[in-house]
């Protein structure tokens, strides 16, 4: 017997991992994408700083989706993995994997991947004067690399992609009217804000998802869920899809006997 519906909210290239691990868990996983991700039309500041990567004391990675963007376009310059081992790559364990499928490892990888962990993490390590690159999102936050700034590092900057939210989509909020839809799960702020517009498009308040818990990859995503007038029923220890399914899990199973006593 199914353990319930959970709607995922990744684009459907990346919900495979996610969806996988919530059937195994007993879960009837149903994928309705609230973002696109997109790379940017001109990637020629990348390929400079690809090109210039012994330079850089440290590499950081703030999503799977850069990952996957710059091995991608390294592989296509001729650039391997070895011109990588100079640098300290920093990475959460989601992006690290990506990393590693690329061949390329990450050398520094908090469990709980956020800008406070990441500055905390780098706090041993002097980047005073040192080149630090940042591949991002076009709109990413910048409390990391204003952090890093402050402690003095020379940070690079290079936005490669960029994240679409969707304007609407009818099929995912008659899914939230259904009551055996559980849970729902966002793995970017971006994805929120797309959750946001197909409510508003259907005329809808998040209200509609008052009884499904709201899972979230991380702090920062969490927030926008809080923000967006959601109920965030958790926020795993570890920034990783297996961690948020083992959590999810434990979650509805205290609420599913709570009902029951």
């Amino acid at each position: 017997m199914s353990a319930g519906r959970v709607i995922v909210t990744r684009p459907a290239d990346q919900s495979e991992e996610l969806c996988a691990l919530l059937a195994a868990a007993g879960f009837e996983p149903v994928s309705y994408a609230t973002i696109a991700v997109e790379p940017l039309d001109d990637l020629s500041a990348l390929d400079g700083a690809l090109r210039r990567l012994p330079t850089y004391r440290c590499i950081v990675f703030t999503s799977a989706n850069a990952a996957r963007i710059v091995c991608q376009r390294a592989n296509r310059l001729g650039i391997g993995p070895a011109s990588w081992l100079d640098a300290q790559i920093v990475a959460g364990p989601q992006t690290a994997a990506a990393l590693a499928a690329h061949g390329v490892s990450a050398t520094i990888v908090p469990q709980r991947f956020s800008a406070s962990a990441v500055l905390d993490t780098l706090a041993s390590h002097p980047l005073a004067g040192q080149r630090v690159l940042v591949p991002r999102a076009e709109q990413g936050l910048d409390t990391i690399t204003d952090g890093l700034r402050a402690r003095g590092a020379l940070v690079h900057e290079v936005a490669i992609y960029r994240t679409i939210p969707i304007a609407e989509s009818p099929a995912l909020v008659r899914a939230l009217r259904e009551r055996r839809t559980r849970a729902i799960v966002f793995f970017s702020p971006s994805a929120v804000a797309g959750f946001a517009n197909a409510l508003v498009a259907a005329e809808e308040r998040p209200e509609v998802a008052r009884n499904i818990s709201v899972a979230c990859i991380g702090e920062t995503t969490a927030a926008a869920a809080r923000a967006a007038g959601l109920r965030v029923a958790l926020v795993p220890s570890e920034t990783t899809a297996t961690a948020l399914v083992r959590h999810l899990r434990e979650a509805l199973t205290r609420e599913a006997m709570g009902a029951s006593s």
